[in-house]
């Protein structure tokens, strides 16, 4: 048992060593690839007397696809950083006829571009201090969120008006990261080494998306425009470099 002690602890001081010896890259940034489901709350307008998403596309949400990039200029306990992303996401169906109310022979589509300005924080001080893989993150911040709706390949246009506009709004997310560098760390140290790539992640995270120009609404009290607001979890791949 001694003996078994003694090797662990010299083991443990070896790449304690190495890490002082080749030590890790600087670390200033992150970037994140991640997909989820997107359903916009268009239809939750109590103005509404009927319910244009769902008539017009179902109940089945977009794939939302999104790329992240985040810069970490502070460390005091786990990392702060800003970050900016962008995003895509379609939905075509059959037109619907205004007047018969049925499927018309042309398509219809929503187009979706949500952009974020994000603050971010990571707890990563137990992973990057103790090996303990698990990173909870939080983030907040602003939207743009550029829409239009084409139908038979153009840009749809109703009463003179073309289908196509911005909304603005706030978003909130909770994340967990899984940092997998310890499947094998010679690999991660090499990856570092040669890209300076320091760290690797997967992660699932929950997002809510107040996207309705604040709430503003016209003076008959209905909404301003489309609401684009989402409830949406996503799953990605993100490194730190």
């Amino acid at each position: 048992m001694m003996r078994l002690l003694v090797l662990m602890v010299g083991l443990l001081g070896a790449n304690a060593l190495a890490a002082e010896i080749y030590g890790a890259s600087e670390q200033s940034f992150a970037f994140e690839f991640k997909l989820g489901p997107y359903m916009p709350l268009i239809d939750r307008d109590e103005a509404l007397t009927t319910d244009p998403y769902y008539a017009t596309y179902g109940n089945a949400p977009m794939l939302m696809g999104e790329l992240e990039l985040d810069y970490q200029f502070w460390r005091p306990f786990g990392s702060i950083a800003v970050g900016f992303t962008f995003g895509y996401a379609e939905k075509f169906a059959p037109a619907i006829d205004a007047t018969t109310l049925t499927p018309a022979t042309e398509s219809t589509g929503l187009r979706v571009f949500p952009m974020k300005l994000l603050a971010v924080y990571r707890w990563d001080w137990a992973a990057n201090k103790h090996n303990i893989p698990l990173v909870p993150y939080l983030k907040a911040g602003f939207v743009a969120e550029p829409w239009w709706v084409v139908k038979g390949g153009k840009t749809e246009t109703a009463d003179g008006r073309e289908g196509t506009g911005v909304r603005f709004g706030v978003a909130a997310t909770i994340g967990l990261a899984l940092q997998i560098d310890f499947l094998d760390p010679r690999l991660a140290r090499d990856f570092d080494t040669s890209a300076g790539v320091n760290h690797t992640y997967l992660f699932a995270e929950w997002t809510i998306t107040e996207v309705n120009n604040f709430g503003a609404k016209t003076s008959k009290g209905t909404a301003t425009g489309l609401d684009l607001s989402s409830r949406s979890p996503f799953f990605g791949l993100a490194v730190e470099f």
